[in-house]
């Protein structure tokens, strides 16, 4: 009986490295709380071809999909490939950035607190302030010689959120 070679298009043994990107993948999806399909659907592909990416059954992964799934995963490139042991979800502080942190939540508990305060102790300002922003908005609205159109949308936007916070938090 002659022996028959069977070909194939993965040609060699999978390397250490090639299982430790796969891993990796594998590891930052489940970190990330996404399905297999959320993630093919993001690198537009199928299901299977992000399992064979985790099993290692594909190791020559396009390099557009390794910046895909990095930006998916909120790493770089450069994680996934192995090429530097930085992940971005995954730092520690030091109890001086801890205590920072404590003391600016304490800081917007605080400003939400004296703004909803104001709204209800000065009713008349914060309606007569409500009228200003709308007016304002419409001027920009009705604007056409703006010279730089991301300013009047920036500037819309803006107004837009401000009266929208105004109504949310102070009626």
């Amino acid at each position: 009986m002659e022996n028959i070679e069977i070909f194939s298009r993965k040609k060699k043994k999978t390397t250490l490295k090639e299982i430790e990107i796969a891993n990796k993948l594998k590891t930052l999806r489940n970190k990330n709380n996404l399905s297999l399909k959320n993630v093919a659907d993001f690198l537009n592909v199928s299901s299977s071809t992000i399992l064979k990416y985790e099993n290692a059954n594909i190791t020559n992964i396009p390099i557009d999909n390794i910046i895909k799934l990095a930006k998916i995963y909120k790493v770089t490139p450069s994680y996934i490939l192995g090429l530097e042991n930085y992940d971005k979800n995954d730092f520690h502080l030091s109890e001086e950035e801890k205590e920072l942190i404590l003391n600016l939540r304490k800081e917007k508990e605080t400003n939400e607190k004296l703004f909803k305060e104001s709204c209800e102790r000065y009713p008349e300002l914060i309606a007569e302030l409500e009228d200003v922003l709308i007016n304002i908005n419409k001027i920009i609205e009705n604007n056409k010689n703006k010279e730089e159109e991301f300013y009047y949308n920036y500037d819309k936007q803006l107004f837009e959120k401000l009266i929208q916070l105004f109504q949310e938090e102070c009626w």
